[in-house]
């Protein structure tokens, strides 16, 4: 069986995220989401609804700045404050890893943030495109095991599209797993993750 990480940045919004939801448990397919914490206050219901169906929970900050041009303070706060979100409003659930937003990082960041900043290995362009025929294409037969796929919460037309991945991908015989569950014990000591069978450790 082959394995491959489904992710989705920048949610939970409402209706869009409702869909995908709907869709991932009609495929049974587990995923992560890389939560921004203003929007987890925004949509708490929907937030909870992320961890009980069975995905992980990322934190991608609070405001969706990029890193690279804050201080470690700034830095510091968009995790923290988004890790409080996290764990208040989602039932004590801790995000273990953080995605930057627009992949943006360098070496100051990753000494700032103590834990591993989980990027990818297939991007869908679903926030360019937003067309559902380009974003299909982008990932079905394009993925290999080990895969780590970005797509994104808001995009409609990435739910739209989203149960044919599905399909087509269990067709080629992967399965869907979190980024923990795919990535199990290299996890461990991780700096930087683009797929399971590229990362960066500390050294």
């Amino acid at each position: 069986m082959k394995r491959i990480a489904l992710t989705f940045d920048d949610g939970p919004h409402a209706g869009t995220s409702d869909e995908i939801l709907d869709t991932l448990k009609e495929f049974d397919a587990k995923s992560t989401w890389f939560v921004i914490g203003e929007n987890v206050l925004k949509y708490p219901e929907l937030s909870q609804r992320i961890s009980d169906e069975g995905h992980e929970i990322g934190n991608h900050t609070f405001t969706h700045p990029s890193l690279t041009s804050l201080s470690s303070q700034e830095i510091l706060e968009q995790v923290s404050k988004t890790d409080r979100a996290i764990k208040d409003t989602i039932g004590g659930i801790e995000a273990s890893f953080v995605r930057p937003p627009m992949g943006d990082y360098n070496d100051y960041v990753e000494e700032i943030i103590d834990r591993p900043l989980i990027l990818w290995s297939v991007d869908s362009l679903d926030w360019e495109y937003k067309d559902a025929t380009k974003i299909r294409n982008a990932i079905v037969g394009n993925v290999d095991d080990g895969d780590i796929v970005l797509m994104h919460a808001w995009v409609h037309s990435t739910s739209e599209v989203l149960g044919d991945i599905l399909s087509s991908l269990k067709d080629e015989g992967f399965e869907f797993q979190t980024v923990s569950e795919m990535l199990g014990e290299k996890l461990q000591n991780a700096k930087v993750v683009r797929s399971l069978n590229h990362i960066e450790y500390n050294d």
